[in-house]
Parts: structure tokens; sequence; C-alpha cells
């Protein structure tokens, strides 16, 4: 139950360019060891049905430059990812990603994927054209626990008495085999999501702000004595200025 800054994600940011995705992870904090204890990685649900098709996975490191060293781009090609049924726990009849598409053992493109640190960011990038389309579901990770590529997704492979439970008022308390970690919902790329997705991101409607007025926000009591040292309330309710040594009559 030790809090780990390096593994708690704040917000994130994509970004395309030419060539590459760009993922920006906005970390609490670096750890006590920077970086380096955990691995960072976003997962691409290219047919949108709640499973992760594609998952970019990198070690954490203490470099500010571009590295590939320890960094990944893996396909799962059965369509197992999260079990018989995607996103929510089931047995595992899954074999995660099993397919290595970049990798220390693959280097036959040495620039698909990329990592470094900037500051307090954790930063990823990918080759395009290694990703299916240009619209899809993604969802970000921060694992300095099982870290199991194989596993994915973990409420398939860990019970809950397994993963136990942050709540303290739970007969399973504290959190066991999946601590140390943090990861978000499906969040849509160059898609309009309909608000019904497995496991998506809540879609927040903004709120209008409220139309301007001219008018002050006064009550207007019935002795104008009664509102006091406010020139403009004073006016508004049909009183008399009588400056601020008089007050409102």
């Amino acid at each position: 139950m030790a809090y780990h800054p390096e593994l708690d994600i704040v917000k994130l940011e994509l970004s395309a360019g030419n060539d590459f995705y760009y993922f920006t992870f906005f970390m609490s904090n670096p750890g006590a060891d920077g970086f380096g204890a955990g691995y960072y990685g976003v997962e691409f649900d290219t047919d949108y049905d709640g499973r992760g098709d594609y998952l970019l996975w990198a070690k954490g490191t203490a470099s500010s430059d571009w590295v590939i060293d320890d960094v990944m781009l893996l396909e799962d090609m059965n369509g197992n990812v999260g079990g018989s049924s995607p996103v929510v726990p089931d047995n595992n009849d899954g074999d995660g990603y099993e397919r290595v598409l970049f990798g220390p053992e693959d280097l036959a493109d040495p620039d698909v994927a990329w990592i470094r640190v900037n500051g307090s960011n954790v930063e990823l990038a990918v080759k395009r054209s290694y990703i299916d389309e240009n619209r899809w579901y993604w969802r970000a990770w921060a694992d300095g626990g099982v870290m199991d590529t194989a596993k994915f997704d973990y409420n398939d492979s860990y019970s809950e008495a397994q993963a136990g439970s942050p709540n303290k008022n739970s007969g399973l308390y504290p959190i066991a085999a999946l601590n140390m970690m943090d990861s978000t919902c499906w969040i849509a790329y160059n898609l309009t999501p309909t608000g019904t997705e497995l496991g998506g991101c809540v879609q927040i409607v903004p709120t209008a702000p409220p139309a301007p007025t001219d008018k002050p926000l006064c009550d207007c009591p019935r002795n104008c004595q009664s509102i006091g040292y406010n020139e403009a309330c004073c006016k508004y309710c049909g009183c008399e200025w009588g400056g601020n040594e008089f007050g409102c009559n």
C-alpha cells in the first residue's frame, strides 16, 4: 500500500505527427528510482470491440533522449485479449499479446517505437504505419506490479480475492496481486463515441455558461438602508445613493 508517484497517471495527451503518434504520460512525480521500476504502455483497439489489438509497451527509462531500449510493439493475433468477454472479468482463456512486431529481438525496422523522460512526464512514440487505420480506441497503463503482457486483461488472470482491494471497508483489503499499477478507460481517437462502449470513458457534456447580464445580483429589501454600502444594488433597487459617507437611503 505504499504510494508510488511514478505509477500514478495524472493526465494523458496524444499528438499525431507525419510519421509517429506521440503519447505523453503526465505522472504525479518520479519515484525514488525515477521511472525505471515500471512499464508504460498504450493499448489500441482498432476494431472497436473492447479488446486491445496492439500494445505499445516500454520499460521506464532515465533517458531524456528518445531510446528504443526495452521498448516493444505487440499484437494479439488470435483476438483473445480480454478472455471470453472483453472488459468484464471472466475465466481467462486468452494468451495476451503473443506476436512481437518490434522489440529487442526483432529490430528489422529499428525505429518503430521509442520512449523518453521529460521532467515528470513519460513520453512514448510509435510509427503510424504499424497501427491499423487512423482511428481507434486507446487506453494507457503504468505498471510496476505484474508487468506481464501474456496476462492481459489482468482482471481475467486474477480473481477479486487475489487482486485485493484499496477500500479499507472491504474484506479483501489491502491491494494484493494487482498493486502498483494505474490504467485508464478506453479513449476515442478520431471517433465519435456513443457512450455505450465497453470500458469506454464517460463523455462529459459541458454545461453552458450563464448568459451575461448587466443587472447586479441583488435582493431588494423593503428598507433601502438595509442595502448598505453597495451603490450598484442601491440604484438597482430604486433607492438613492448618498455616497460612501451616507450609503443607501
